[in-house]
């Protein structure tokens, strides 16, 4: 694996990559909200082992990249940095693929509406496009205020680590992880509302092959809302499966995550 970071305009976003001789495809992922790419190492390596690189970056405001932690000013900065990488980083004459978890879920889709040309095949997994308990109101009228008077305050992000996995070995390692994060700014809140609101009167042009992984016992996210949105993707090869046990974290559930691979190496390659 080697390290690279990435100059981009105002800020710099850290790379890990896990390449390959004789790579057939690049595999790139996009983390969740909170987290890093190191928590990818497993996958890649995996991957790695079917043929594919793997890149995989951080946010924005997470891990080695920088800004303030859990800060951004749009969704399609998100976007931008992602499409700087692919375009430095990818091999011409190879597939490019796309995983998106959570967070990165939602990265994904936006990425899929803005550069359809860039990616053949994505898969998205446990996408926050809505919380479990989404924000009463009067909190999120507040929430709008505070965006245009303090951009940049963070607050808690209301996601108990022992709700991302059943798996005890994930959570506290987790915990214990220096570049993770429970962090999120005003003006990130109201950027993912614009999001949401992005995707939800665009999803119906997303054509690209995609693949969601649902977790059934997740306790962070509201998956009726994905699996609604995900009815309006077009293309006639979309693939959805739930693994009704899982948490969140369906790619380190200790009892789903091969299962998960599995699904995943399948719909890369056939």
């Amino acid at each position: 694996m080697k390290e690279e970071t990435l100059n981009i305009n105002d800020h710099s976003i850290f790379l890990r990559k896990w390449e390959i001789k004789d790579a057939k495809a690049n595999l790139y992922v996009a983390h969740g909200l909170g987290e890093h790419s190191g928590r990818y190492e497993h996958l890649a390596l995996h991957f790695n082992q079917l043929g594919f690189n793997v890149f995989a970056h951080d946010h924005q405001g997470h891990g080695k990249s920088s800004g303030t932690r859990g800060h951004i000013n749009s969704f399609t900065d998100y976007s931008d940095d992602l499409k700087t990488i692919i375009d430095t980083t990818s091999n011409k004459g190879l597939t490019n693929y796309l995983l998106g978890h959570s967070l990165g879920g939602v990265i994904a889709t936006g990425f899929l509406l803005r550069h359809p040309s860039l990616i053949a095949k994505s898969i998205i997994s446990a996408p926050g496009f809505e919380k479990k308990t989404p924000p009463n109101p009067i909190k999120a009228s507040i929430g709008k205020l505070l965006a245009n008077l303090f951009p940049k305050l963070t607050l808690w992000n209301e996601i108990e680590a022992e709700w991302i996995c059943s798996t005890k070995e994930v959570v506290e390692t987790y915990k214990n992880d220096p570049l993770v994060h429970d962090r999120v700014s005003t003006k990130f809140f109201t950027s993912f509302l614009a999001e949401s609101d992005f995707i939800k009167n665009n999803v119906s042009k997303i054509n690209t092959p995609t693949l969601m992984l649902i977790p059934g016992s997740d306790i962070i996210v509201n998956h009726e809302v994905s699996k609604n949105l995900f009815s309006s993707f077009t293309s006639k090869a979309n693939k959805l499966v739930e693994y009704p046990d899982s948490y969140h974290e369906l790619l380190n559930e200790e009892s789903v995550r091969l299962l998960a691979y599995k699904e995943i190496e399948d719909w890369l390659q056939n």
